[in-house]
């Protein structure tokens, strides 16, 4: 008898989405590797019923900041956006994506 391949399958685990109880879906990495992606806005524009909002040039207040945070917190600067903020973080730096659906607890909408 054949040994049994288990590669093909820990490969596609690897890059599927992963779904949490707490409302979160993660996408590893892996996930973009096919599409070859540059910076961690390019990864955000791949991801599938999630659309990118800039937010507003308004200081002072984080609900205007749009719908992205890095690291658990809202970027902040004063004078770059937040696409020009991702498009500077490189994609090779990006360990997963996480979807955070409206409602998840421990995070502040």
């Amino acid at each position: 008898m054949p040994p049994i391949d288990n590669a093909p399958a820990a490969e596609a685990a690897a890059t599927s989405p992963v779904a949490s109880a707490n409302g979160r879906i993660g996408f590893p990495a892996a996930f973009f590797a096919t599409a070859q992606v540059n910076t961690a806005f390019d990864m955000l524009a791949r991801l599938p019923g999630f659309t990118f909002d800039p937010g507003e040039a308004v200081r002072g207040f984080g609900g205007a900041a749009g719908n992205v945070l890095v690291d658990g917190q809202r970027p902040s600067a004063k004078s770059d956006t937040l696409e020009s903020q991702l498009r500077r973080i490189p994609a090779s730096s990006v360990d997963k994506i996480e979807i955070i659906r409206g409602g998840a607890g421990q995070v502040d909408m």
